[in-house]
């Protein structure tokens, strides 16, 4: 019965410590803390000092032992240990002689986790223990005998490492019929690395279906993650997350995390995927086994651990949009065979066109004809995957490179599109994707705002503003009426679908600030260099006589009108000379200055004469003019720089190089727009260089007030 209430007493102070214990702040939560650990079995040696109790210190003195256990923790309950033991203890009898016990036996701890390093402790067990008194004084014999045994005990335990933990604490036994004792000890526990699990749990692997277009995008924002859990009891530091795709990447990834993952701690990590650009050529969707590992450092040692992912990759024009921007991705600009034709086109074409118009929409305009003229034809995809995704429904959809549709010369809307960027992007000019419900096409900045376009336009209703800038919008799919109608028809859907609120303009720099244009490679494109059809010329010229009658003649028409009110007013008539120069008509602007200065010597028109006749190689006409009005204005800045320049096509540096430098000091502004004029060490080679730069005129054309 004194047992039994001893028994009782031990296991209700074991409880009130547990339920009376401080528990530190912790994130994580009491079950959580308990599964923590990974290791499945260990051993525990256990010595301590034991103090007979209840009356048997008049038999028993101080005695002392250790028990051996070998414990298991059980995965449904983490808190509950159970384990066998073997034990030895000796007490000393006041019979001059000493008591040995041996014991085996079985029992269970229960842990409560008060932080995932610090616990308390209680223990039951039971089992049989065999006692051997030494010869005494009253027996020459060894005795021997068994009894139950029955063990309570509580404590504190800390985790030193992984391996080693190590308690203390106070244990009640009861050797039934023997004896009974009060012990205290400490217990040094070792951690088998019988894992039940890896340190890290990988909980989750999120690697969505990859696009080998966007592999420059995955280098800056890999488009997977991997979520991990730290199921031990000590912080891991130095996360690596390692992975590689066979067929995609030719060495692994590895992207180093910062910081730590505390004990119980979920983490989620992105998972590193930087492909080669062979992948473009990846001629057919396939789901590829992807090696990925996460290695950490655990308290001093260097962990891993892997899983194998399936990745779903497609082909290599592959996109799905559900960002409009990711069309950015296929505008190769920077492809050699891209490059290759561009200058092709521009080469055939310089030189052609009217200085008074935009030098964007010139070589816009020159592109256009490079396509049409190349046998390129708007060919609709029949699932219009463009179209669905406006849906909403987001299928795949497969765009072509440029070098592809320009070598099969056919196309749907984005195609089209992702090639016109391209070629403008290649020759400088900023373009945009513009996309309304079910279609995309393009548009281009003239670099300039919308009040400077009314200088080029004469009407801007046809012009987007865009940050205060004048954009071209193009329908590239309209490939048959010509580019002055594929501009009127992108400007009239614009405003029908801006209205409509349902109108978007995506500008193809900086999209790539998130879609890096991919590096096309070898085989993309299969039948050698691309050259542009010889009758891009023809085209471009045609294109360009419509849009110069469009542009000049309703701007000629009103000025010829207020002239017919007053044929005498000079600053009319001046700027109706510049509007034809501008346009190239340069017969018909020297035709108006001569009317002009046959009724007075008006500076402007003898500055402007001076530049129609320099543009047609009548240099030293050109320089009497100019020579005139220095006569009159020595500091005129339009004549000096007129004179400087003239000098120079004849031959005659010095002198252009020495009123040059009067143009500097009279306007430096102006003079450093035509730098090239400050040096007098040419002569006539360097001279004809210089005529290459005729277009860049100056005219005197002063407002009518």
């Amino acid at each position: 019965m004194r047992s039994l209430q001893l028994r009782y007493a031990g296991t209700a102070a074991v409880l009130f410590v547990l339920l009376a214990a401080p528990v530190a702040p912790d994130e994580i939560g009491f079950r959580e803390r308990a599964a923590l650990g990974t290791s499945m079995f260990g051993v525990t040696v256990s010595p301590s000092l034991d103090i007979p109790v209840a009356g048997d210190g008049e038999l028993f003195g101080v005695g002392g032992g250790a028990v051996v256990r070998g414990h298991t923790r059980l995965a449904n309950l983490p808190m509950l240990y159970p384990y066998v033991e073997l034990g030895y203890r000796y007490a000393s009898v006041q019979a001059d002689t000493g008591l040995h016990i041996a014991s085996a036996g079985a029992g269970a701890s229960v842990r409560f986790d008060l932080t995932p390093r610090i616990a308390a402790l209680a223990s039951l067990s039971s089992g049989y223990a065999h006692a051997f008194l030494l010869p005494t004084i009253f027996s020459e014999e060894t005795e021997d005998g068994g009894s139950g045994y029955l063990d309570v005990s509580a404590g504190l335990a800390y985790e030193i490492s992984p391996q080693i933990g190590v308690s203390a604490g106070a244990a009640y036994r009861n050797l039934f019929g023997l004896s009974q004792s009060l012990s205290v000890g400490a217990q040094l526990t070792f951690h088998l690395r019988s894992r039940s699990r890896p340190p890290f749990d990988l909980t989750g692997v999120e690697l969505p279906t990859v696009y080998p277009t966007l592999y420059p995008h995955y280098a800056g924002e890999p488009p997977g993650f991997v979520d991990v859990r730290n199921a031990e009891r000590f912080a891991a530091s130095d996360v690596e997350v390692t992975f590689f795709l066979p067929g995609a990447m030719s060495e692994p990834s590895v992207l180093r995390q910062p910081g730590t993952v505390e004990p119980g701690e979920s983490a989620r990590f992105a998972i590193p995927l930087l492909m080669d650009d062979s992948v473009l050529l990846n001629a057919e969707s396939q789901t590829v086994s992807g090696s990925l590992s996460v290695s950490f450092t655990l308290h001093g040692n260097r962990e891993t651990v892997t899983a194998s992912v399936p990745v779903s990759l497609t082909i290599g024009n592959a996109i799905v949009w559900d960002d409009d921007r990711k069309a950015a991705a296929f505008v190769t600009h920077r492809s050699p065979e891209i490059m290759h034709f561009v200058s092709s086109v521009m080469a055939e074409t310089a030189g052609n066109g009217s200085a008074a118009v935009h030098g964007n929409l010139r070589a816009a305009m020159a592109l256009y004809a490079s396509i049409v003229e190349h046998g390129v034809v708007y060919a609709k995809d029949p699932e219009a995957p463009f179209t669905e995704a406006m849906r909403e429904q987001l299928p795949e959809d497969h765009i072509r490179f440029p070098v592809q549709t320009l070598q099969s010369r056919a196309g749907d809307c984005d195609d089209l599109s992702v090639l016109y960027a391209t070629l403008l992007e290649a020759v400088g000019i900023p373009a945009a994707f513009v996309t309304i419900p079910g279609h995309i096409y393009v548009a281009f900045s003239l670099g300039i705002t919308m009040n400077e376009a009314q200088r080029f336009f004469a009407g801007t209703d046809d012009l987007l503003e865009v940050d205060g800038e004048a954009w071209v919008p193009v329908e590239i799919t309209d490939l048959s009426g010509g580019f002055l109608r594929a501009w009127s028809t992108g400007a009239a859907q614009w405003r029908r679908h801006s209205g409509e609120g349902n109108a978007a303009l995506y500008p193809v720099r900086a999209a790539w600030m998130r879609y890096p244009p991919v590096a096309e490679v070898a085989g993309l494109a299969t039948d050698g260099a691309l050259r542009p059809a010889t009758g891009v010329h023809l085209a471009y010229s045609h294109e360009m006589q419509t849009l110069v009658s469009r542009e000049l003649e309703p701007r000629a028409r009103a000025l010829r009108s207020r002239l017919m009110r007053n044929p005498d007013n000079a600053t009319v008539r001046n700027r109706l000379a510049v509007l034809y120069a501008r346009y190239g008509l340069l017969d018909e602007a020297e035709a108006e200055l001569l009317v002009l200065l046959e009724k007075s010597a008006y500076l402007p028109a003898m500055v402007n004469i001076g530049n129609v006749l320099y543009l047609q190689h009548r240099f030293e006409e050109a320089l009497g003019y100019y020579a005139d009005v220095l006569l009159s204005d020595p500091d005129n800045s339009h004549a000096l720089l007129g004179f400087s320049r003239a000098h120079y096509a004849t031959g005659d540096a010095g002198a252009g190089a020495q009123y040059f430098a009067r143009l500097q000091s009279v306007n430096p502004g102006l003079a450093e727009q035509f730098a090239h004029l400050g040096s007098s060490s040419t002569a006539t080679t360097r001279a004809a260089g210089v005529i290459d730069r005729v277009e860049r005129m100056v005219w005197d054309d002063e407002d009518d007030e």
